[in-house]
């Protein structure tokens, strides 16, 4: 990190944490006709992020059905779940490594989208975060829960009304209470567990 400790210097919280902010551009292994995504967006990352290596261990078939059902999940239904119940076959995809690394990749927080449009406070478009704050236990309480749901994207069903796309546990936000912001895999398997029930 730059700091010479043996001279006296000191490592801050904020400068360990800093290194998990996605600030560098990373290039696709296969750009789209013209570069880029192809869609206005950038990927960013940092050193420290693309040191992780995500696995996913888990799909919801529903899920991508009912939310998202253009999205190219390459081989992940196959290889969560066993068989391919969504839609990304039947629209064309080859049910790619490669749809499912990036996918991964976006939804373990590793890459991140963000416009290449910017102004002065960073990029137009790029994952938020909100808290919430209310009463409990009778009296005033502020900041409730751990401030660490991240937003992706809202995007609309086929079957109407608006659904936001967010991780939870995926790295540190402004509301995450100078923690990192990250998540046990207990916990992840516990919520996801909890949402396919039925």
């Amino acid at each position: 990190m730059g700091v010479d400790i043996e001279n006296g210097g000191k490592v801050s919280a904020e400068d360990v944490l800093a290194r998990w902010d996605p600030v560098d551009p990373v290039e696709l292994e296969t750009p789209k006709e013209g570069g880029g995504t192809g869609n206005g967006l950038q990927v960013l990352s940092s050193n420290h992020r693309q040191k992780l290596n995500p696995v996913l261990l888990g799909l919801s078939g529903k899920a991508v059905q009912d939310c998202l059902p253009h999205l190219d999940i390459g081989d992940a239904d196959e290889l969560c779940n066993g068989e391919l119940k969504t839609t990304s076959k039947a629209n064309g995809s080859d049910g790619s490594e490669e749809a499912r690394k990036a996918m991964t990749d976006i939804l373990s927080g590793r890459r991140v989208l963000a416009s290449k449009e910017t102004d002065d406070a960073g990029p137009t478009y790029a994952p938020w975060s909100t808290r919430y704050v209310g009463h409990q236990f009778g009296s005033w309480a502020g900041q409730l829960g751990d401030g660490r749901a991240v937003s992706l994207l809202e995007t609309t069903s086929d079957q109407g009304g608006r659904m936001e796309i967010q991780l939870k546990g995926s790295g540190r936000t402004p509301f995450s209470r100078t923690a990192d912001g990250l998540a046990v895999l207990r916990s992840g398997v516990r919520e996801f567990l909890g949402c396919e029930g039925e």
